[in-house]
């Protein structure tokens, strides 16, 4: 069969990289020295797990690992299933005629037919076919290597043995489609969300034909696209009612494209385009990527978690006002204004909701709609700015709590935060050894770091310019009143690696929105400025509202 099968179902069905890696150890499982399983069979499977219709197989499976438990007084389903070389229907066969040579089947009645076998249980019976079984035992590879031996011989555990029940099967058979489901549910995307991607896609190949790349997502074309969605009214699409909602949706179609091209470019594609044979992405299998492929993870998760949650560098609002941002990630810098417009406009979109949600009357509700913006994008460029001011100060209490600590990275945050410093007093001091730029040293030997941290504080060897800036620092800490910004708890080595982690994090969170501050200052807008532009903004998104909620 030519290429991977597995990848090939994938691509068409919304697959991640791990789930690719399953299908993959699937293909490749070698049994006597041959490939176990033919590519027909791991097809199927990967049609079966990736198309969701997977429930029968499942049943099916536990229907036979009891059978093959049951096999020769207990023989156990492990020797049954890796024991006998290649999945064939006549390998099954033989293992199941082999069984006959004793007649003991533990606590349970098996026929043993030409096609299969019939299970007797007190409650009812079930069949399965010789033919059926190299897939059922594919299906078994594949949940060992996905949810893992251990827990799915908990599940089994429920069924083996004599006194099973057809109905006592049946619920292990649920429960495991549960650990599937389970499983899927961070590495498939759901059928909805195929949807609302081809969708997308389907927009984009008709403004832009087949061959679009990353950058025809562009801040027109989503507001178009939002639009189009909502100009049916109360009507429209639920996935494409707020602009935020149609806004985050091309990020990660934008992202996705970027990941196609870079990954297919390892093989040689020279484009986006329809014509794989000369090398080129089909968009159709685009959606496949956008779930789960390499997803950006925004930092301001990392200020969240361990070690760098000990510390609370931003509270909860200021999270929430730069959380748009840094989703965004580098598109940010390409997709200013349809950000801004996220901002500005989406959250009165937001009360217009509430506002239907609580019954209000057409007076009010139009109210609403007319005054669309709480702030301008002046206002928004503003509060940028501020957060930026704010992240300079935290930035320098993180850098005193690094130097109370002797810990290495407050030498990075003093290169970061002050690029300009002089640094050859220390240079001199520190015996670098060979000369080099006037204003460099060379500080990532541990003996150099710790004699950095001895002279810090010295005027006389570090420079005044040093100490005032650990006097500023000390400064800021103490002005701080937020959980880890205490003296007192700087012994702490999780308080420190807090500071250590997210002050790092923090530096690059301050240098984005200071990138996008000034992408801001120097965007080209359609309407010259961002008054004007936010003037205009205002009309069409009031006109979209009105049509979109007034008469639901």
């Amino acid at each position: 069969m030519e290429g991977p099968a597995a990848e090939n179902i994938i691509l068409e069905a919304g697959k991640s990289g791990e789930l690719i890696s399953v299908f993959r150890l699937v293909e490749e499982t070698q049994a006597n020295g041959e490939i176990k399983f033919s590519p027909t069979i791991c097809r199927d499977l990967a049609k079966a797990v990736s198309c969701r219709t997977y429930a029968g197989a499942v049943l099916e499976l536990c229907h036979l690992v009891h059978v093959a438990d049951a096999r020769g007084g207990g023989g156990g389903y492990v020797h049954f299933f890796w024991g006998h070389g290649p999945a064939r229907p006549a390998g099954f066969k033989g293992a199941i005629r082999n069984s006959l040579k004793n007649p003991t089947w533990r606590g349970t009645e098996v026929t043993v037919t030409d096609s299969g076998v019939d299970i007797a249980y007190s409650d009812g019976g079930f069949s399965i076919t010789y033919s059926r079984m190299p897939f059922l035992s594919a299906l078994m590879e594949f949940l060992i290597s996905s949810i893992g031996f251990g827990d799915l011989n908990d599940v089994f555990a429920g069924m083996l043995g004599p006194g099973i029940s057809k109905d006592a099967v049946s619920r292990c058979a649920n429960e495991l489609s549960r650990c599937v489901y389970d499983y899927l549910k961070d590495h498939l995307p759901t059928a909805q969300n195929m949807r609302k991607f081809h969708c997308l896609i389907g927009f984009m190949k008709e403004r832009h034909g087949v061959d679009f790349t990353p950058s025809a997502i562009d801040d027109e074309t989503i507001l178009d696209f939002w639009i189009s969605k909502t100009a049916d009214g109360p009507a429209a699409e639920g996935d494409f009612k707020t602009y935020e909602s149609v806004f985050r949706a091309f990020l990660r179609l934008r992202h996705a494209l970027e990941q196609a091209a870079g990954l297919y470019a390892l093989d040689g594609a020279r484009s986006i385009g329809a014509n794989r044979e000369a090398g080129e992405v089909d968009p159709d299998s685009i959606h496949a990527m956008v779930e789960t492929v390499d997803e950006y993870r925004s930092p301001l998760l990392v200020l969240q978690e361990p070690p760098a949650g000990a510390i609370k560098f931003l509270n909860n609002k200021e999270m929430a006002g730069l959380e748009l941002l840094m989703d965004c990630g580098k598109a940010a810098f390409d997709l200013a204004l349809s950000l801004m417009r996220c901002e500005v406009f989406t959250k009165k979109q937001g009360r217009v909701t509430q506002a239907l949600r609580r019954r209000a009357d057409a007076g009010e509700l139009r109210g609403i709609i007319d005054e669309c913006a709480l702030v301008t994008y002046e206002d928004r460029r503003e509060e940028y700015a501020r957060k930026s001011f704010h992240m300079d100060n935290m930035l320098l209490a993180s850098l005193y709590a690094l130097v109370r600590a002797r810990n290495e990275e407050a030498i990075s945050l003093i290169v970061a935060l002050r690029p300009d410093l002089d640094l050859r007093p220390l240079a001199n001091l520190l015996r670098i050894g060979k000369e080099t730029a006037d204003n460099v040293v060379m500080l990532s030997s541990k003996s150099v770091s710790d004699r950095f941290m001895d002279m810090i504080g010295d005027a006389d060897k570090a420079g005044k310019d040093m100490v005032a800036l650990v006097a500023d620092a000390r400064e800021a800490f103490n002005g701080v009143s937020r959980r880890g910004f205490s003296a007192e708890r700087l012994d702490e080595s999780a308080v420190v690696d807090g500071f250590a982690v997210g002050g790092m994090v923090l530096l690059g969170v301050k240098e984005h929105l200071a990138d996008f501050l000034r992408k801001l200052e120097n965007a080209r807008l359609p309407y010259e400025n961002w008054t004007r532009q936010f003037d205009a903004d205002k009309d069409v998104f009031t006109k979209q509202f009105h049509i979109l909620y007034e008469g639901s």
